[in-house]
């Protein structure tokens, strides 16, 4: 049978109470209650700015955790030294909001089923990847194992064992290294099983953050699309089937719930070999050389790009452009986007070499542009297939 790991996000996917904690008027509220509105943390937008963006590198990539870095940063701003007086305070304050916010980070319950499913699947191994604080490792395995769900973090696994956890647990303040990063995957790679045949990724790559958190910048949304899956495939050497966890900000109650359904059912078939539904807005498709040895990769009935998913606008997308030459490639890619902030990663290389794909990450305003950059792409020379 075929081995499949399915990677999933934290904060924006599994857990969508992570993302609403920051609320603008839930996160004014915590600010108060915990105390750190009496040292000058009182607004959302002194929170992201001030605390959260200086200091998001440094606590999701060390053992620091968010308590460090966050108390650290408040001590600065108030000209505290650590043994002040007021020093105590502020880690009390800072401790209080930590707790709440990581205390609320629970799993949507609406993913239980699947993940149920999932976990008793001998030829499923499920990966929960996440950018967060050192903290955070131990509440989401907690939070797993309250589902009943046989869970670890990689950090706890010396060297790979002939039967790892269900599901295991990656974090970036654990590893090192972001998930943009190849050590993160290359690290995580070497804790899985031996074989693993496909990869399907369920990801809001921080498109369903709060709009003061600068994780969740549109264009930093599509080119971190783009890059997971590149990294992906070079550390696996198989198929990435990217499933997008995205969110319309506006949209009315329920939507969460209805999202969180689609991504069942688009997985349960890929699992079973089904289509999966509509396309995935990644519209990445796994390339197989044609019969015959030609290396070209088949081209579906209706290219992806052509469907119409069901979207928000604007929203990030990911176009895989195919050709014989690469750099011919990124050219062509140029005249069509021209200055507009884009991202082109590598993608894959067919057997012979013959043929190669590059993805071009960027975002959409609409329905027409989408198509537009689709059509303007599909007429270079230099492409023989855009997906």
């Amino acid at each position: 049978m075929m081995k499949t790991l399915v990677v999933f996000d934290y904060s924006g996917t599994l857990s969508l109470a992570a993302v609403a904690f920051g609320r603008p008027d839930r996160l004014r509220e915590q600010l108060d209650t915990s105390g750190l509105a009496a040292f000058g943390i009182a607004s959302p937008e002194v929170f992201w700015d001030e605390v959260v963006g200086p200091t998001w590198t440094e606590g999701s990539t060390t053992p620091v955790g968010y308590r460090g870095v966050m108390a650290r940063r408040v001590r600065e701003r108030c000209g505290v030294h650590p043994g002040d007086p007021a020093d105590d305070r502020i880690r009390a304050a800072v401790s209080r909001f930590v707790g709440a916010y990581l205390g609320q980070s629970r799993i949507d319950l609406r993913w239980q089923p699947l993940l149920n499913a999932l976990a008793s699947n001998p030829d499923v191994q499920i990966l929960v990847a996440t950018d967060h604080y050192a903290e955070a490792t131990d509440y989401i395995v907690g939070y797993l194992r309250d589902g009943g769900l046989a869970a670890r973090a990689i950090r706890d696994v010396p060297e790979a064992p002939p039967a790892p956890a269900r599901i295991l647990v990656a974090n970036s303040a654990d590893l090192g290294a972001p998930k943009a990063a190849l050590a993160f995957w290359e690290q995580s790679r070497a804790l899985l099983p031996a074989q693993m045949d496909r990869v399907i990724l369920i990801d809001d790559f921080g498109f369903n953050e709060q709009p003061g958190d600068s994780y969740g910048a549109r264009q930093k949304v599509a080119e971190r699309m783009a890059k997971t899956a590149f990294l992906l495939e070079e550390v696996f050497g198989v198929a990435v089937e990217v499933l997008p966890f995205l969110i319309d900000p506006g949209a009315p109650a329920g939507a969460a719930g209805a999202v969180i359904r689609e991504m069942d059912g688009q997985i349960r078939a890929l699992l079973s070999g089904g289509a999966g539904g509509a396309p995935s807005p990644s519209a990445r498709r796994t390339e197989n050389p044609a019969p015959g040895g030609g290396g070209m990769p088949t081209v579906p009935a209706l290219p992806a790009c052509k469907r119409k998913p069901d979207l928000t606008y604007p929203c990030p997308w990911v176009y895989k452009v195919v050709g014989a030459d690469p750099d011919a490639l990124r050219q062509a890619i140029a005249a069509v986007v021209g200055p507009r902030p884009h991202a082109v990663t590598p993608s894959r290389t067919s057997a012979n070499g013959k043929y190669h794909s590059l993805n071009l990450a960027l975002e959409v305003r609409d329905e027409a542009e989408r198509l537009a950059l689709y059509d303007g792409l599909r007429r270079q020379p230099a492409v023989r297939i855009v997906m």
